[in-house]
């Protein structure tokens, strides 16, 4: 799962929670999440990281542009936030631009589990 973020951005913040949990409930699974941070500085986005004590990396503002071109256009830093999960070979199996719910979430990640499990 990839998650598009901005410490400067209301959903980013109202979503992060949610995102948390998802990613600590699938930890077990071999579920990997990634943020990419985007136009912000350092110090911003490790606060957030911090106060909303978030258990999986991000790469910083500096690094998210290469790391989205490596989708090919299909993962854009300009829409905020945007999540992406993608299936065992690492194709884009589902996306939500926009903040994103706990229990969709979850959902996106259960039906991925559930076709690679096929």
């Amino acid at each position: 799962m990839v998650n598009v973020w901005g410490s400067w951005c209301g959903p980013c913040r109202v979503e992060a929670p949610a995102l948390r949990e998802v990613a600590n409930a699938f930890e077990d699974q071999g579920v990997q999440f990634l943020g990419l941070n985007v136009r912000d500085n350092d110090a911003a986005a490790l606060a957030f990281e911090k106060r909303f004590d978030i258990p999986y990396p991000s790469l910083t503002s500096k690094d998210s542009p290469a790391a989205s071109l490596a989708f090919g256009g299909e993962l854009s830093t300009m829409a905020v936030p945007m999540t992406v999960v993608l299936d065992r070979d690492r194709q884009i199996a589902a996306r939500v631009v926009g903040q994103v719910s706990e229990p969709t979430l979850r959902g996106l990640v259960e039906d991925v589990l559930a076709e690679s499990d096929e």
